[in-house]
Formats: C-alpha cells, structure tokens, sequence
C-alpha cells in the first residue's frame, strides 16, 4: 500500500514538472528534466516524452499509442505532433496517403514507404510510416523539421523537445 501510494505521489509531481516545462527558462528546462530522469528511473518508466513548444504532449488521447524507437528513429503518432504545430491532416484511406499542410508547407507520406515528399520534393526517410492501433505513427525528427521546428533529445529523461 505504501508503495502504490509513493508511485502515486511521484506520478503527480511528474504531471506538475511537465506541466511547468513550458514556463521555464532554458536553465530550469534542465533541471526539469534531470527529476524527471530520476523520478522514471524511480518509476521504471521508460516512455519517451515529447514536448512541443513547451507543452507536454499527452498520447492517452491518442488512444494510448506510444511513441517508438525504430532503428534508432523515434516514430510517434502523427496527429499528437501535428495537432500541437497547428497542422491540418488529410488522409487518403485508398492510396494509404498522409498529406499533412500549414501556411507554407505541405509534407505528403504513404504507410510503408521510406519516400516522402516536402512541397512537391522527394526526401527519402530512415523509417518508412506505419499503423498502429489504427494510428499512424511517423519519424519524429523529420516530420517537425520539415515545419521548420528544432528536435532536441535529452537521453537522461528520455525526451524529445521540440522547439
């Protein structure tokens, strides 16, 4: 009972260091995610977080879909990213086809290729779009700098930023 409880407690101080991420200088950004380093270790949490633009982004709306590592490419779901860039999705359930569009840009992919397209020019992925649980998960670093955003990861607390 003890236990569960101390899980519980170190669960909502997590909750409360990712909700104040977004607030936080760059120095209290590092010391954010050193506790939150030490409380998964304390957890045994291995999850990969994502922050975009500061706001920690929650994949339980996204039907529990987790991101993943694939040949060293971290693969997320499509729309917990894209909605948080403030990008519109499209999908073509015949051609498999993600057409994925803000002001300037537009980024086309197809489950199970390794070509995508950026306004019309072809780049060539390391992890090619797949489905799972009926959500398309898709290369993390590609997709948010093909919108012109910074990844940064911090290996110690298993996070993606994405600025």
């Amino acid at each position: 009972e003890e236990r569960r409880e101390k899980r519980t407690d170190a669960k909502a101080f997590m909750k409360e260091l990712k909700e104040d991420f977004g607030k936080a200088d760059n120095e209290a950004k590092k010391a954010i995610l050193s506790e939150i380093a030490a409380l998964k270790k304390e957890l045994k949490d291995y999850s990969i977080g994502i922050f975009v633009r500061g706001a920690d982004v929650d994949f339980e709306k996204y039907d529990g879909v987790e991101p993943e590592i694939e040949n060293e490419r971290t693969l997320i779901p499509l729309r917990a990213v894209v909605e948080a860039l403030e990008a519109e999705v499209l999908w073509d359930e015949k051609e498999r086809k993600i057409t994925i569009t803000n002001n300037e840009t537009e980024v086309v992919l197809v489950i199970g290729k390794k070509e995508a397209y950026i306004n019309g020019e072809e780049v060539l992925l390391e992890a090619a779009p797949k489905l799972r649980k009926d959500r398309t998960l898709v290369p993390l670093r590609f997709l948010a700098e093909a919108f012109g955003n910074e990844v940064l990861w911090d290996e110690e607390s298993k996070t993606v930023i994405i600025e």
